[in-house]
């Protein structure tokens, strides 16, 4: 009888196999002027499984129609989901929206009746009333690549010009770690001291990068 039970409950596991057969995605991101993104993360939604995109745009994963969900994220964008279903083709092109980042105001007083703002990545405006507001502002995609990412110890740079002054923070905006790169064009970051996480990479040249920290 037991024999014949764990036969069945093995028959049901293969019909079930079966049904979720996996495709792989051979798909390329853009942004809404069709021009390819660099290093965006592709996740399937609720696991730790998931790539980037290359120098091209382009990607690959393996997915179960009608149970994975894929999630793209970029700095500057917003986020992107999609549901895999039986007909989705292998091949296609998901396309990312600009995303405005409108921050929030932190008021400090001062004695002149003047008032200083300061939003979370710690750009301050001088010299703002009270009933001031700063801006959105959108942050700009650099001439940098940043790979890989998401990462399981190390990343690595590639930069036109000299990469300079790099802060590393966390989402709270503490300053972590400090690196000089002035001279050099490559360059690569160990982040196996930190834990598993999202964090922004500052450069003295003006840009702001997510690295996301995998660790296995």
């Amino acid at each position: 009888m037991k024999k014949l039970y764990f036969l069945l409950i093995a028959s049901i596991w293969g019909i079930t196999l079966l049904g979720q057969a996996s495709i792989t995605l051979h798909w390329q991101v853009t942004n809404e002027q069709n021009e390819p993104l660099v290093g965006v993360s592709v996740w399937k939604k609720q696991t730790t499984e998931g790539t980037q995109t290359d120098e091209n745009g382009m990607f690959s994963i393996n997915v179960v129609p009608g149970r994975d969900e894929l999630e793209f994220s970029y700095l500057g964008y917003e986020t992107s989901k999609i549901a895999v279903r039986k007909e989705m083709k292998e091949k296609g092109v998901e396309i990312l929206i600009p995303a405005e980042y409108n921050l929030p105001e932190v008021t400090i007083l001062a004695y002149n009746g003047w008032q200083h703002g300061c939003c979370c990545l710690g750009y301050v405006v001088s010299k703002i009333r009270v009933l001031d507001t700063i801006p959105a502002f959108n942050i700009s995609q650099p001439k940098i690549r940043i790979y890989p990412t998401p990462t399981s110890a190390s990343v690595f740079l590639q930069q036109e010009t000299p990469l300079g002054n790099l802060d590393l923070y966390n989402l709270s905006g503490q300053k972590l770690q400090s690196f000089n790169f002035s001279d050099q064009l490559n360059a690569s970051i160990n982040l196996g001291d930190w834990p598993s996480g999202t964090y922004f990479l500052r450069s003295s040249k003006g840009w702001v990068e997510k690295l996301i920290l995998q660790k296995q």
